[in-house]
């Protein structure tokens, strides 16, 4: 927080701050004070807070998860941030940037890739993106980022699409849930057990399942 004086600091994921880091927060916001760990001196810091989440606070609220008065501290100015499957327009300059930081060439992403990406639905929203991308980069070892490097999900989303046709019911079934607990990934920040408890199913349960369909609890934190 020290080296912020004067400037920004970020904190991603507020949600997720215990209770006592919360109160810590606030107090910086309400008198600019901060105690450093292991010192007994008391700090003065001048700097703007800016921070993310995709918790649904007010929830959080009411369960006495999260503190009103941070919250209204923190609740200045909004900016609401659709998930990616929203605004599938900006997945092409996302891919370039994505590849221009590995100091690669955009020319090496054929129109089937480009396409596989623009249709997914993105559950891990922009960080599952990148992730991806980073794969492909990988895998294709200085060549072309071929469809299929693809993860498999995404090669599925594509072969459903170009079929046209509808699942047989227990696949279907397979589908939705899926959809369902890639949801609760999202909602709750690949917390499994936080999710389990929404679903109001065992840890174990929750876990197998997400085996089962070989969903990754990590892209969404």
């Amino acid at each position: 927080v020290q080296r912020a004086q004067g400037g920004t600091i970020f904190l991603d994921e507020i949600g997720d701050a215990p209770l006592d880091v919360q109160t810590a927060l606030l107090r910086l916001l309400e008198q600019g004070e901060i105690n450093p760990v292991g010192g007994s001196d008391t700090l003065m810091v001048d700097t703007r807070i800016v921070v993310a989440t995709n918790r649904p606070l007010l929830e959080m609220i009411e369960q006495k998860q999260f503190r009103q008065d941070l919250y209204f501290r923190l609740h200045v100015f909004t900016l609401d941030v659709p998930p990616l499957r929203k605004r599938k327009e900006d997945i092409p300059d996302l891919v370039r940037h994505f590849v221009a930081l590995q100091g690669e060439d955009e020319d090496k992403i054929p129109l089937a890739t480009a396409a596989a990406l623009q249709n997914y639905r993105w559950p891990g929203n922009v960080r599952e993106l990148e992730n991806v991308i980073e794969r492909l980069l990988v895998l294709s070892d200085g060549g072309a980022l071929a469809k299929e490097l693809l993860p498999q999900e995404i090669q599925e989303d594509q072969s459903q699409l170009e079929d046209g046709a509808l699942l047989p019911f227990k696949e279907a079934l397979a589908a939705w849930e899926k959809s369902y607990i890639e949801k609760l990934m999202l909602s709750f920040a690949g917390n499994v057990s936080a999710a389990a408890r929404e679903a109001k199913v065992s840890r174990p349960t929750l876990h197998a399942k997400i085996q089962q369909h070989r969903i990754d609890p990590d892209i969404y934190r």
